[in-house]
């Protein structure tokens, strides 16, 4: 919801289609990701994990609403900041299990949320 709204609002102030298009794909990115580690949390994963998510989506919601640059920043590095410890806790997550293959999806998802956090930043 919250990435939807970034994406809605980022296409009425931007009229370069290719930026469009890079966001999309970024928005994309950024919401299989987190679609990943919810379904990841919701089968029991670390406590963390829950409270650094509802930072993120506080995080993101008052990042699309505000109105002045100044708070934009601040908003951006709250959610950066959010963003990191989450990707640490996944970490820290994949390196707890014995499983290699559920090990590699979690570190895949690290990567990929931060990369699709850096590409929409």
């Amino acid at each position: 919801k919250a990435v939807d709204s970034c994406v809605a609002t980022c296409q009425d102030v931007c009229r370069d289609e290719s930026s469009l298009n890079e966001l999309a794909g970024a928005a994309t990115d950024v919401t299989k990701s987190l679609n990943d580690l919810l379904n990841h949390v919701k089968d029991g994963g670390p406590d963390k994990i829950p409270d650094i998510m509802d930072q993120i989506m506080i995080a993101s919601g008052d990042l699309i609403s505000s109105a002045e640059s100044g708070q934009m920043v601040r908003q951006a590095r709250i959610l950066a900041q959010a963003t990191a410890e989450l990707i640490q806790a996944i970490k820290g997550e994949a390196e707890s299990q014995t499983d290699s293959d559920l090990q590699k999806r979690l570190l895949s998802a690290a990567k990929a949320l931060a990369d699709a956090t850096a590409d929409m930043v």
